[in-house]
């Protein structure tokens, strides 16, 4: 494998072709291989690396949760997610969920001072933001619908800001960083493209093409699967909060980025052909902060 590891790499995947030769981004194994230079190559190290994105996941949400609803519900929030099912288990598997949600709490998090303060502090801020977009995309690629859902927020709230050369600095330096991880997954990713944009869902597993791509059972899957993903208590308290943002509408400015980007993945998720429950740990946390926002709205108001 040192001495000519592409043609090992075909070898490897002609002995072992249930595997199958599927394009994942760089950004996680370049992180996971520093660890196993530094700390040795072992499984446990593996976990360690892992371990620490999960950290990284806590705090991101609990420095985005603090500002608006307190240091210990915001504490609350982030054990919320890191110890719901869906995420308990992807805490035992190399997949690239969690990384890729450290990467996204990040962007959220520079995202959140820059529209509540108004504006852009500087280009070195936009810069700023465009790259921890990138480092998401190059952790893992669908993650793309969080910018795209930062985007419609800011056209709902801030229009103004699509004035400000800054904003498009931020967004086309994005698109200027992830040209090369566009170029790869195109010439190399066919199967990645293929199981979600195509048809072939079931390219690897048969299970993973739940129903057609424009049927109502394909559209409808992740809320059938609600319950499994997170616990039914959980979904009780989010659809109690999109209720009262209905009613109340001086919650519905607080927690309208919540719902954006909860629709936008949803959409999105649910056009790909291929469909599984461990995708929806990328909405899980704002699903969380939505749900726990209106338990400190309804704490803090209680009468009496």
């Amino acid at each position: 494998p040192i001495g000519n590891p592409l043609e090992y790499g075909f070898e490897y995947y002609a002995q072992y072709p249930a595997l199958g030769f599927v394009f994942w981004p760089p950004l996680f194994h370049f992180i996971e291989g520093l660890f196993f230079l530094v700390l040795g190559f072992s499984l446990v190290v593996g976990r360690v690396c892992l371990a620490s994105y999960a950290v990284g996941v806590g705090s991101g949400l609990t420095a985005i949760a603090k500002p608006r609803m307190g240091a210990g519900w915001a504490g609350l929030s982030a054990g919320l997610i890191l110890t719901t099912p869906l995420l308990a288990r992807l805490q035992n598997q190399m997949l690239l969920e969690i990384p890729a949600l450290a990467m996204m709490m990040l962007l959220v998090w520079l995202y959140l001072r820059m529209i509540e303060r108004g504006g852009w502090q500087s280009w070195q801020e936009a810069a700023l933001m465009a790259l921890a977009a990138a480092a998401a995309l190059y952790t893992k690629q669908t993650t793309f619908f969080l910018p795209a859902a930062l985007a419609v927020h800011m056209s709902l709230v801030h229009p103004s800001l699509w004035r400000d050369w800054r904003s498009w600095l931020a967004g086309g330096l994005t698109v200027l960083l992830c040209l090369p991880l566009a170029w790869f997954t195109w010439k190399y990713g066919a199967a990645n493209l293929a199981q979600s944009v195509g048809n072939l869902g079931n390219i690897f597993v048969a299970g993973h093409r739940v129903a057609p791509r424009w049927s109502w059972a394909g559209w409808t899957y992740y809320l059938r699967i609600a319950p499994e993903v997170l616990g039914i208590g959980y979904w009780l308290v989010a659809a109690g909060a999109v209720i009262y943002v209905v009613l109340r509408r001086t919650f519905w400015g607080r927690s309208l980025l919540w719902l954006v980007i909860i629709g936008v993945w949803y959409l999105v998720f649910s056009f790909f052909d291929n469909k599984q429950p461990r995708f929806a740990a990328l909405v899980l946390p704002f699903i969380i902060l939505l749900s726990m926002e209106w338990l400190v709205e309804l704490v803090r108001h209680r009468p009496g």
